[in-house]
């Protein structure tokens, strides 16, 4: 099934394209790190589970440093970020 839109491909708003193709550089970037980033999430779990017992103090200024916080949250988004390209990528290969 051809894509309804591909009639339009070549008159589409300029900064719209490169604005696309910023999307994609942005994944070739973000996914040389993506295993770090699964690992850091991972880590940051895994210390809501035993951090705790294994080092009361660390836990305590783990769970208390707002800039560990806003890293938390900057990489859930960009695996988010990853996963949603990845699925539209299989979809564009797919088709």
């Amino acid at each position: 099934m051809s894509d309804p839109a591909e009639k339009y491909r070549n008159s589409v708003d300029p900064d719209h394209e490169i604005a696309m193709q910023s999307i994609g550089f942005a994944r070739q970037i973000m996914q040389q790190h993506a295993a770090h980033f699964e690992r850091f999430i991972k880590a940051r779990q895994r210390m809501d589970s035993v951090g705790h017992i294994l080092d009361p103090s660390l836990y305590r200024d783990v769970i208390n440093s707002r800039s560990l916080a806003q890293q938390v949250e900057l990489v859930q988004a960009a695996m988010t970020f990853l996963r949603a390209i990845e699925k539209v990528a299989a979809e564009v290969v797919a088709s």
